[in-house]
């Protein structure tokens, strides 16, 4: 699939994927897992309703957009790919294995789940992509690499 800013996903053969980059021509490191966000003139009358507090006075999707990338780059923030009943997600396997699928929003001061968001977990033309995986750093902690992509324009199969 292609996305507006023409970042390539290929779904490689060991269940990964991997983005290659046009625009600079940089091709990144594979990826455990990868979801669609959908946009905002999808959800924004139900996101307001269930968390007011988060979505009230967003009113488009640049708006939508900051929101999200706050907790993929806040400090103290995180995103984090869920099932239904809260169990983390590593990889597309994991998402497979789930009907339904959530990126949940998370304060890791108060460790709380601020908000979740439904996700697809197939590409579908004007949806964000969100793709993650796991890495241990030089001390050993096991820490997950997020990047909220641009949406999908097109989807080859």
């Amino acid at each position: 699939m292609t996305t507006a800013r023409d970042s390539k996903y290929t779904y490689l053969e060991d269940g990964r994927t991997q983005r290659f980059k046009e625009v600079s021509g940089e091709m990144h490191d594979p990826q455990d897992l990868l979801v669609f966000i959908p946009p905002w003139d999808k959800i924004g009358e139900q996101a307001i309703k269930m968390f007011p507090e988060i979505f009230n006075g967003v009113v488009n999707q640049a708006q939508f957009e900051q929101v999200i990338l706050n907790f993929a780059q806040g400090k103290g923030k995180t995103m984090r790919p869920v099932n239904e009943q809260g169990k983390v997600l590593a990889s597309l396997e994991d998402v497979a294995e789930d009907e339904r699928v959530f990126i949940s929003f998370v304060d890791k001061n108060e460790n709380k789940t601020v908000f979740h968001l439904p996700v697809s977990k197939e590409p579908q033309i004007g949806w964000n992509t969100f793709d993650t995986k796991l890495y241990k750093d030089e001390d050993g902690n096991t820490l997950r690499e997020r990047h909220i992509g641009n949406a999908v324009k097109d989807i080859e199969y």
